[in-house]
């Protein structure tokens, strides 16, 4: 009987997806998958344009579920890698997969699963797949233009005062408060990708004396794939992610989340194009992996000049330019700012293998960091055991293993300084009900490295340790039930700590599904460690804990109106003092047509200080992720609306407001203004081709 259920709902499924498959479904389907990842971070600086390129590229291209290897299928980041495992065994054991029926009999694929995936897979017998010729990429690839104008409607004194003694000050901006946005991109399947993309922030000139070339960022690529004994080749803007992330990666990595608390391990992409518009983290040159599914090797070079904070030295035969840290804001709009953007020439190299014996997968990696210049660093004590010099070079070695219903996993990695640290985790599959992950990292206070960005607590990984366990559960059909727990400590003095400190991390989810389309979530975390509280006297650390609640309803009206209300309280408790903060918010989404969509959102908040601050994840337009700080007290109101005007072009606009109960300041310096209200309008035109 209950496979039975899930054949009925997955036909449901499938005909509801044939019926409504225009470009705004598919960007609904991928903006609701987005969200489930990142929906409860505190990661508003995060940029998801590269993931949000790879699930639409799925979406119209499927991977073959019959000839999908391990990588690909990893690469759509909604199935974990003993549900991998699974599905390749079934094949092995049963041949071809004819169709989405059969992934009910798959351990591991539940109706949430199946649902998730559907969309962005195909069943194709392996003898129908189309090879590549540079023919068919021509003749069939897919050209996509999006143009993007954002802007502050109320102005600040950097736009709109007195010029000449601002400048004078280097307080003026040059240009115009917009951020203005355009790529191009080309691409065929996973084969072929050609892009370029530009784009200006707020405050930065478009053209003129101060930006002669036009734009601020100017980034292209070039890819190829899957063209033989050659894997992947880039020639451009890139990034790389290898292994666990502790020797090198670029992008957006996995995070402690309730909602996905067995999700830690990292799947790497390798080599994937750069599509994003911030500045400084990419890498810029060339690289290629050459090889099969069994063993391949991987070079990549990167030289690109980078902002940073100048330093200058002088002796009676000479001056040298140096710098004491590297800036990453991107924002090039007063002739301070514009003096330190391109300043150091930075050079990366590194290489990488990759071999597979039975079930055990291997890796190698190599990565040398230089900068230009010398670095003369303002080092606070926590970073006492950090690299003074401009040269880093990081060797890693990273292993794989999947054992029946389990996986092992993890990574170690050494620093100039013969620092070592590692990571290493476990995933079991139970059964169909039943999933556990734990994981180990050890960051030593010495190990350096600029290109790591493995699971932890800290964005950097040095002087950290932690035990990291989580379980996924669904006791019966219509619930499911995740949490996780982590334990961790810095063995020295870190940022606002001034002696080694300790702390715990709980976080859970439960969901009911009280049928396809309505939905009840609850989560719960807390976490506790300890501060630098200061008194009249003295500095000492201070106890702290912060706690999330959560009660989240969504439900479907009619066929074109669904909506979603959320009620989320924080409590902050610090030397035996608490503060609240408290969100309510009403979402609706309101499909008028195939062609025009619309969404909006009323948030009430009031939080008592900046420590109980709120995020929640806003809908934006296609490609661009919002994830606001609610703080203080007030309103927040947006509208999306989405426009499909041609076949192949699509309009849409966004407007959002924040009211303030009492006046406050916005910004800083000449870009601050006081005031109840800040708003803000976008743009955006998205053409097909």
């Amino acid at each position: 009987m209950r496979k039975f259920l899930i054949v009925f709902f997955l036909l449901v499924t499938q005909l509801v997806i044939a019926q409504n498959n225009s470009e705004l479904e598919k960007a609904r389907i991928i903006e609701e998958t987005v969200e489930l990842i990142v929906q409860d971070g505190d990661i508003s600086d995060a940029d998801f344009t590269t993931l949000f390129d790879e699930l639409d590229n799925y979406f119209n291209n499927p991977v073959n579920i019959n000839t999908a290897t391990n990588e690909q299928l990893s690469e759509l980041r909604l199935l974990n890698i003993l549900q991998i495992s699974e599905l390749v065994r079934y094949r092995k054991q049963y041949g071809n997969i004819l169709s989405y029926f059969e992934l009910a009999q798959i351990d591991g694929f539940d109706q949430q699963t199946i649902k998730s995936i559907l969309p962005f897979v195909s069943f194709e017998p392996p003898e129908n797949e189309n090879k590549f010729t540079v023919k068919k990429a021509l003749k069939y690839g897919r050209s996509e233009l999006i143009i993007r104008n954002f802007r502050n409607i109320e102005q600040t004194p950097a736009y709109t005062t007195n010029r000449d003694s601002l400048l004078a000050e280097n307080k003026q901006y040059f240009g115009s408060p917009d951020r203005t946005y355009i790529r191009y991109r080309y691409k065929y399947r996973k084969n072929l990708s050609i892009g370029l993309t530009a784009e200006k922030d707020p405050g930065e000139a478009l053209f003129g004396e101060s930006q002669p070339n036009g734009f601020d960022l100017y980034s292209y690529h070039f890819q190829l794939r899957d063209i033989g004994l050659v894997k992947n080749v880039i020639v451009g803007d890139y990034q790389f992610q290898a292994g666990q992330g502790l020797t090198f990666w670029s992008g957006f990595g996995t995070r402690k989340s309730p909602f996905m608390p067995t999700q830690t391990k990292r799947y790497e992409r390798g080599l994937v194009p750069y599509t994003a518009s911030e500045e400084n983290t990419f890498l810029r040159g060339g690289a290629v992996e050459i090889g099969g599914d069994k063993l391949s090797a991987l070079i990549f070079y990167s030289q690109k000049q980078v902002d940073a904070n100048a330093t200058i030295s002088t002796d009676s035969l000479e001056t040298e330019v140096g710098f004491s840290s590297l800036l990453t804001s991107g924002l090039h709009r007063t002739p301070k700012e514009i003096a330190s953007k391109d300043l150091i020439s930075e050079n990366v190299i590194g290489g990488r293998i990759k071999g597979v014996i039975g079930k055990l997968k291997l890796g190698a990696t190599a990565a040398k960091t230089e900068y230009g210049g010398n670095y003369s660093p303002n080092f606070q004590l926590y970073q006492s055991f950090q690299n003074n010099t401009n040269e880093w070079l990081n060797l890693g070695a990273d292993f794989d293993l999947v054992m029946n219903n389990t996986n092992l996993y993890g990574e170690v990695s050494r620093s100039n300084n013969g620092s070592i640290a590692y990571i290493t985790g476990f995933s079991g599959y139970l059964n169909e009900r039943f999933t556990v992950n734990v994981l180990y990292r050890d960051y030593p206070v010495d190990f350096q490295s600029r290109t790591s960005n493995a699971f932890g607590e800290k964005s950097s990984n040095f002087n950290e340790k932690g035990l990291y366990t989580a379980i996924d559960f669904k006791p019966v059909k219509n619930i499911s039930m995740g949490a996780y727990y982590d334990s961790y400590r810095f063995p020295w003095i870190s940022y606002q700590k001034d002696a080694p400190t300790t702390g715990v991390e709980f976080g859970s989810n439960l969901i009911y599904r009280f049928n396809r389309k309505n939905s009840l979530t609850l989560m719960y975390r807390t976490e506790s460690d300890q501060q630098n509280f200061s008194t009249e006297t003295l500095t000492q650390l201070a106890e702290e804990t912060l706690s999330q609640y959560r009660a989240q309803f969504d439900y479907t009206i009619t066929k074109k109106l669904r909506m979603r209300t959320r009620f989320e309280l924080r409590k902050f408790e610090q030397n035996q003092e608490m503060f609240n903060g408290f969100m309510f918010y009403q979402d609706v989404y309101f499909d008028y047509s195939e062609k025009l969509e619309f969404k909006t959102r009323v948030a009430l908040f009031e939080t008592d200080n900046y420590n109980t601050r709120i995020y929640a994840y806003e809908n934006d337009m296609r490609y661009q992720f919002t994830v606001p700080a609610y703080s203080g007290q007030g309103m927040r109101t947006y509208i999306l609306m989405n426009y499909k005007v041609f076949e192949k072009i699509q309009l849409s606009l966004r407007y959002a407001q924040t009211y303030y109960s009492t006046p406050r300041t916005f910004g800083s310096g000449a870009d601050s203004f006081t005031g109840n209200l800040r708003s803000e309008v976008k743009a955006q035109l998205i053409a097909k081709f």
